[in-house]
C-alpha cells in the first residue's frame, strides 16, 4: 500500500472541487434505467466521489440548492460523512440555480476578491426560476430576480480567474417540468465561453446531459475523477512567492545529483531537431483523455486503448486490466506497463505501481526518438506522483501546460520551449561537474537558456499565463543554480 498521505498544501497545490447539488422537489422523481429517485442515485455518486477526493488529497465544498441556496460544507480537507450528505438532501421547493452557480463559484474563491480556481460542478434537473442575486444576461420576465441583481458569467470569469465549470443535466430539456432548462445551459456556456476570450481568463465549461440512472452516477464521478492529471497544475494562478518556491525546489532537486534519479531519467530522452515533426504515436501514446472525455475521434485513432481509458476513468479497475491483456498484441508493451502502473497506483498499490514503471522505463528506450521526450514526461510524471516526487512533478506540469498551450501554432515559440526543458535538465550534469573545473561549461549553458527565455518572450506575442508562468519558473532556477 502506498505510504501516509502528503502534508496538506497550499490550496492551489492541490484539486479543488465544489460540487453544487439540485435538491428541489423534482429531484424526488424517478429516473430511468434505474427503480430509484434521481436524489437518490446523486447520493450514491457523492460517496463515490469522496473516495476519489479523499485519494486527490483535495479541497472539496457541497451547494445545495432549491427554493434558496446554501453552503453544506465549506471548502476543506475534512471530507463530510455519507450521513451527512443524506440527512442534507431531502428535495423540497423550486429552483434558484444561478444563485447556487455564484455561491459555489465563491467556495472556490481564493480569498476576498481573488481568482475563482478549481472545478465546479453543478447537477440539476430543473429550470431557474427563483434565483434572486444573479441572472443569466438581459433580466427574464419570468423570473423573479430583484433590483440590483448581477450577471452571473461576469461575476464569475475574470482575467484571472481558472476555473473548470462542468454541467451534468438531467433528463430532457425540451419542454419544462420534464428536465434541465437545455436552452439556458447552452445560453449559458457560450456566455461563458465568450467571456473567457474577452478577459484572456484560463477557464473553460461543458455541458452534459443524461437521461438514465446510470448515466447521471458515471457522469457525476468522472466529473471528478484526475484522469488528464497531465495538466492538473495551476501555475498560472499562483502568486509569485509560490511559483519561486516551486523554482526553488527543481533547483534544489538539480543541485542534488544524487537523489533524484528521475531527473536523470528524463535527460536520457534523445534530443529533438527544433523543427522536426513527430510521428504518428497511435501505437504507443498513452492516449490521456481530456476533460474527461474519450472524443469519437480518440476511440477510432486509438480502438481498444481507449476503452482502457473508459474504464479507468469509470473506476473499473478490473475492466480496463481485462482489455489491456486481451489486447496484449496491438497494444505497445510500453503503453501497458504505463497503463498497469496508473492503474495499480489508482487502487493504492504502490508496490505494483512502482514494479509496472521499472518495465515502462524499459520498454520507453525502444520509442522512436522523435516521441521519446514527449513520453518520457508522461511516464515521469507519473512515476513522480508514485514516488511523491514533488520537484520533477512541478517541473514537468508547468511545462505540460506551457507546450500545450502553444501546440504546433507557433513553431519558434515551440522550440524555444523544447529546448529551454532540454537545457534545464542538463543543469544537473553541468552544475554537478563545476568542482571538478566544469564551471565554465555550467555557466556557458546558463547564459543559453537566459537566452532562450528572451527569444520566447519575444514570440508569446499573446503574453499567455501558461507560457509565462512557465518562463518566470526558469528564471527563477537559474537565479537559484548560478
Amino acid at each position: 500500500m502506498m505510504g501516509p498521505p502528503p502534508p496538506v498544501r497550499s490550496p492551489v497545490d492541490v484539486p479543488r472541487h465544489v460540487l453544487v447539488l439540485d435538491t428541489s422537489k423534482s429531484m424526488l422523481a424517478p429516473i430511468s434505467g434505474a427503480p430509484r429517485r434521481k436524489i437518490e442515485v446523486a447520493r450514491e455518486a457523492v460517496g463515490k466521489i469522496l473516495e476519489e477526493v479523499a485519494s486527490q488529497h483535495a479541497f472539496f465544498g457541497m451547494v445545495v440548492f432549491n427554493s434558496t441556496t446554501r453552503v453544506l460544507f465549506p471548502l476543506s480537507q475534512k471530507l463530510p460523512t455519507m450521513a451527512e450528505i443524506e440527512q442534507n438532501t431531502v428535495p423540497t421547493g423550486k429552483s434558484a440555480i444561478w444563485d447556487a452557480l455564484g455561491l459555489g463559484a465563491d467556495l472556490l474563491r481564493l480569498g476576498p476578491g481573488g481568482p475563482i480556481v478549481g472545478n465546479l460542478v453543478l447537477v440539476t434537473d430543473g429550470w431557474d426560476n427563483m434565483s434572486r442575486y444573479f441572472r443569466l444576461g438581459p433580466e427574464l420576465p419570468q423570473s423573479p430576480v430583484q433590483r440590483g441583481s448581477r450577471d452571473l458569467v461576469e461575476y464569475i470569469v475574470r482575467g484571472d480567474t481558472a476555473l473548470r465549470l462542468q454541467i451534468i443535466g438531467i433528463g430532457s430539456g425540451a419542454e419544462k417540468d420534464k428536465g434541465v432548462d437545455a436552452a439556458m445551459m447552452q445560453t449559458l456556456l457560450s456566455a461563458f465561453s465568450s467571456r473567457a476570450t474577452q478577459v484572456s481568463s484560463d477557464s473553460k465549461a461543458s455541458y452534459r446531459e443524461v437521461m438514465t440512472g446510470e448515466e447521471l452516477y458515471t457522469r457525476m464521478i468522472n466529473a471528478f475523477l484526475d484522469v488528464p492529471f497531465e495538466d492538473s497544475g495551476q501555475f498560472s494562478s499562483l502568486s509569485s512567492e509560490d511559483l519561486a518556491q516551486h523554482a526553488a525546489e527543481v533547483a534544489h532537486a538539480l543541485r542534488n545529483t544524487s537523489q533524484y534519479g528521475l531527473v536523470e531519467h528524463l535527460s536520457t530522452a534523445k534530443k529533438t531537431e527544433p523543427g522536426a515533426t513527430p510521428t504518428e504515436g497511435a501505437d504507443f501514446d498513452v492516449a490521456v483523455a481530456q476533460d474527461g472525455e474519450i472524443s469519437s475521434e480518440m476511440r477510432e485513432r486509438f480502438g481498444p486503448l481507449s476503452e482502457v481509458a473508459s474504464a479507468f476513468m469509470a473506476q473499473d479497475w478490473a475492466r480496463a486490466e481485462v482489455v489491456l491483456q486481451r489486447n496484449a498484441s496491438v497494444i505497445h508493451p510500453f503503453t501497458r506497463s504505463y497503463w498497469m502502473a496508473r492503474i495499480s497506483y489508482a487502487k493504492g498499490d504502490g508496490t505494483e505501481a512502482a514494479r509496472y514503471l521499472t518495465e515502462a522505463w524499459i520498454e520507453a528506450a525502444t520509442l522512436p526518438d522523435s516521441e521519446k521526450p514527449q513520453m518520457y514526461r508522461r511516464l515521469a510524471l507519473l512515476h513522480a506522483k508514485v514516488g511523491g516526487d514533488r520537484q520533477v512533478q512541478s517541473l514537468v506540469e508547468i511545462f505540460e501546460r506551457a507546450r500545450a498551450k502553444v501546440g504546433d501554432q507557433n513553431a519558434p515559440l515551440r522550440d524555444h520551449l523544447d529546448s529551454m526543458f532540454e537545457k534545464v535538465l542538463d543543469l544537473k550534469r553541468t552544475y554537478a561537474a563545476i568542482r571538478s573545473g566544469g564551471a565554465m561549461e555550467h555557466e556557458k549553458l546558463v547564459e543559453e537558456i537566459f537566452g532562450l527565455l528572451q527569444d520566447a518572450r519575444i514570440e508569446d506575442t499573446r503574453r499567455d499565463p501558461d507560457i509565462q508562468a512557465f518562463l518566470s519558473f526558469v528564471e527563477v532556477a537559474l537565479s537559484e543554480m548560478r
